[in-house]
């Protein structure tokens, strides 16, 4: 244990001198090596096969099947036939964001593009209706992990490769508690959103009772809006449907589901849309190939860390430590529940995945809960800090995008966050069968 402690120590003061995750990571790794008597040959053969996860290769073909989808505008067709469907609806754009955020889900599994893309499609046209700027964004960065509870989810993915359970379970489990989390959004919204719109009534007439909608070619239709939104976003609900039920009608699975996905944004972009081309597809590869190399960079280090945490003791001393200090099972969890969204105030998703679960789940598994049920708390968990400062990238990105002071959009967030979040967290928590149910439905009851 005192060794643990030391090595915790240099990771933090690394850390704090602001070096980057996966060189911090590197080089307590070699510590560890170093200080434990081990052998850099032993230990670099270990960290390559950390990354010789049939599981793992889910992550960047998933990465690269969102960024063609973002490029290529597939997504985007799922927030037009949402806009399209609710602008008859006073306050009803709103709405939009949560509803599209779900739909982006199922298409890239990614909390960060969710918001990116919403961000950029819907701030203007909203912002030029009356809604106000801060609003927006708020909406958009409470709504950006609903991104990943709709499957597939990357989170999901790199869990699995630190906690031994179905990536498919994973993938179910998230489902029901990411209706229940935007419903909550969507009631919160009606309650709240007069404070944020302030159109003129002209604007209003005109908008809620248009029936022109832009398509992705650019042409204007002036009838059956909806009719023709449904059509153009055909690809869009296509491509969900072919990788959600291949892989739950067990037809291929996660890892070939990503694949799936690059393959068909290549060809709807090459083919129907005709945009991903030249230019084009090299720097949606270029961007993508960066993106992958920060992911998969910290995953080889950051599980041989975790590994000898675990083979230190150091788990069950602190299981033993919380049994005997907490003493109640609900004062454990919802101390966990505080550890995940507090540091999710200050890392990175992908790292808190990869690190906290595997140290943290003997603990759970003491007080009954399973490795899915555990799951998806990590993941709201998760999705709550990255969405709130001083890191939040989510946060931050929809900002920029919507050109305002970061900091005006606090006080719409903090309801949807205290009021829907929260509780859907707690609720996740300490009631089995919201992450239970699906699974076991589609899947069978199954010892995980």
């Amino acid at each position: 244990m005192n060794s643990i402690v030391i090595y915790l120590i240099l990771l933090i003061v690394l850390i704090l001198m602001g070096c980057t995750l996966p060189f911090t990571f590197l080089i307590t790794s070699i510590a560890i090596t170093l200080g434990e008597g081990g052998s850099i040959a032993t230990s670099t053969n270990a960290v390559f096969n950390s990354l010789n996860s049939y599981s793992l290769m889910a992550v960047p073909l998933f990465m690269i099947g969102g960024s063609l989808m973002q490029k290529t505008g597939i997504a985007d067709k799922l927030v037009v036939l949402c806009e399209v469907a609710l602008r008859k609806i006073r306050g009803g754009l709103g709405v939009v964001i949560p509803a599209a955020a779900m739909l982006f889900g199922m298409l890239t599994g990614s909390g960060s593009a969710t918001a990116a893309t919403i961000s950029s499609i819907l701030c203007d046209k909203m912002s030029d209706l009356g809604w106000e700027r801060r609003y927006i964004s708020a909406m958009v960065t409470a709504s950006s992990p609903l991104g990943f509870m709709i499957p597939p989810n990357m989170n999901a993915i790199l869990f699995a490769t630190v906690i031994s359970v179905s990536v498919s379970r994973l993938f179910l489990c998230t489902i029901i508690p990411g209706i229940i989390w935007a419903l909550g959004y969507i009631v919160v919204h009606f309650l709240t959103y007069k404070n944020y719109y302030h159109p003129s009534e002209e604007v209003v007439a005109r908008y809620q009772h248009s029936d022109e909608i832009k398509l992705s070619d650019g042409t204007v239709k002036k009838t059956h809006p909806m009719v023709h939104a449904l059509i153009d976003a055909i690809p869009a609900l296509l491509m969900a449907l072919i990788m959600l039920g291949g892989i739950f009608s067990g037809i291929f699975s996660p890892t070939e589901a990503g694949a799936v996905s690059a393959l068909y944004a290549i060809l709807v972009g090459l083919f129907f849309y005709k945009n991903l081309k030249g230019e084009a597809f090299v720097s949606t590869f270029r961007q993508t190939g960066m993106n992958i190399g920060m992911t998969m960079i910290m995953v080889p280090f950051i599980k041989y860390f975790t590994t000898f945490v675990i083979k230190s003791g150091a788990t069950q001393e602190l299981t033993r430590w919380m049994l005997n200090t907490l003493k109640e099972p609900w004062m454990i969890i919802v101390a966990v529940d505080i550890l995940f969204v507090a540091c999710g105030f200050f890392f990175d998703a992908n790292v808190l995945t990869l690190v906290l679960p595997p140290i943290i789940y003997p603990t759970m598994q003491a007080v009954g809960i399973d490795a899915v049920q555990f799951g998806c708390m990590v993941f709201i968990a998760i999705g709550i800090g990255v969405m709130t400062p001083p890191v939040a990238s989510n946060f931050y990105t929809s900002a920029r995008i919507c050109e305002i002071d970061p900091m005006t959009a606090v006080k719409p967030i903090v309801p949807l966050i205290v009021f829907v979040a929260i509780p859907v967290l707690l609720l996740v928590s300490f009631v089995p069968g919201l992450t239970h149910w699906l699974p076991d439905l589609v899947m069978g009851v199954a010892s995980v």
